[in-house]
Parts: C-alpha cells; sequence; structure tokens
C-alpha cells in the first residue's frame, strides 16, 4: 500500500523558496527542480525508508540539485510528512542537530 506523502508549511515555504532561487537565475531550473520533487515524491510514496539521520528524521537527497528532503514517517496513517527542505551544502555539522530539532513532533 503506498505512502501519502505530505508536506509541512515550513517545507513548502522552504520549497517555494528554492523554485524562487532558481526563478531568478534561469528559466528552466525551477522547472528540473519541481521535476525532482515529484521524483522524490514519488519514491517516498513507494518506500519511504531511507536511514534515519537525527532521531525519528530520515532524509532524501533531490537529484542533481544541492537539496535534500527531511521527513518523518507515520505508520499507522502510512503518511510521510516532509518537515523541512534544506540545501545540503549549508549544513554544518555543529548546527545541523538544533535545526532538526526544530522540527520534531
Amino acid at each position: 500500500m503506498p505512502f501519502k506523502v505530505t508536506i509541512s508549511p515550513r517545507a513548502q515555504v522552504e520549497i517555494e523558496g528554492a523554485i524562487t532561487f532558481y526563478a531568478e537565475r534561469s528559466t528552466e531550473a525551477p522547472t528540473a527542480f519541481i521535476i525532482a520533487l515529484d521524483k522524490a515524491f514519488q519514491s517516498l510514496a513507494i518506500s519511504p525508508y531511507f536511514a534515519i539521520k537525527y532521531k525519528q528524521i530520515r532524509s532524501i537527497p533531490l537529484q542533481n540539485f544541492p537539496f535534500a528532503l527531511f521527513f518523518t514517517i507515520n505508520q499507522i496513517s502510512n503518511t510521510v510528512e516532509i518537515r523541512a527542505c534544506f540545501i545540503t551544502n549549508e549544513i554544518h555539522k555543529e548546527g545541523q542537530e538544533s535545526e532538526l530539532n526544530s522540527f520534531i513532533p
């Protein structure tokens, strides 16, 4: 049974910010970013069991972009909630834990 993928308000803002960033620099990049997001959502709907990065937070990288989606799985409701969309080259080991804590339920 496939998982339902939902997006938290915080993640939605971050995703929209990334799309805006690419739209200001290229006509093709925003579409490519959205396609990469869609592929990640499809993968998560089929099998979201990627490695746990911190507590119950898992992540999936976006193909061809320096971003990752951070998410949790609710096995009771069969849902995956996207909690954040980070640019991966800006996550620093010492600050990563506090940032990840901010979206743990």
